[in-house]
């Protein structure tokens, strides 16, 4: 137990289809990967190939299944205590008390080459982001949405959370 006397890990739940956009990145561009991969790999050629050709190849063939493993875990979370953001590369909690406003922009990420500037990309795909109570900022691109899901999950999070929404249009 917490001093508190709070549970040290409270239940959490992940928001519907926080984890849709990932999972699809993942089997779409991740079975063409492995599938490529694979495909050299049967080729008779490949018998020849050195010892570090035989490495890149199990890597090719590990890569793909690692990435989709991770996307069934990405998300947002949202327990009584905090909000948990499940990323490609990192996990980010913040305490609900800390969370001021829920912030929503275009995504920016490869397909978008990093830019900001509107585009079909950036209208379909959302990124996730939170505003603390000292007035910070932080989006997390990792976690990218479809609009539709977007729309939903920004309204859920302000309305379990009480806090405001603000859509973002810059791209710093």
């Amino acid at each position: 137990m917490h001093p508190d006397n709070a549970p040290r890990h409270s239940r959490s739940r992940r928001l519907r289809g926080s984890n849709r956009a990932a999972v699809g990145f993942a089997v779409g561009l991740g079975s063409v990967f492995f599938l490529a991969t694979l495909g050299g790999i049967l080729l008779p050629s490949f018998e020849r190939s050195t010892w570090w050709e035989k490495c890149i190849a199990a890597v090719g063939l590990a890569l793909p299944v690692a990435l989709f493993m991770r996307s069934l875990f990405m998300g947002v979370y949202v327990s009584a205590t905090s909000v948990v953001v499940r990323s490609w590369f990192g996990t980010y909690t913040i305490e609900r008390s800390d969370i001021a406003a829920v912030l929503e922009r275009g995504c920016v990420g490869t397909f978008t080459r990093g830019s900001g500037s509107p585009g079909i990309f950036n209208s379909w795909f959302r990124a996730l982001g939170f505003q603390r109570s000292s007035g910070r900022r932080k989006m997390y691109d990792g976690v990218i949405l479809r609009h539709p899901t977007s729309k939903r999950i920004v309204s859920e999070l302000t309305s379990e959370l009480q806090v405001p929404l603000v859509r973002l249009t810059t791209f710093d």
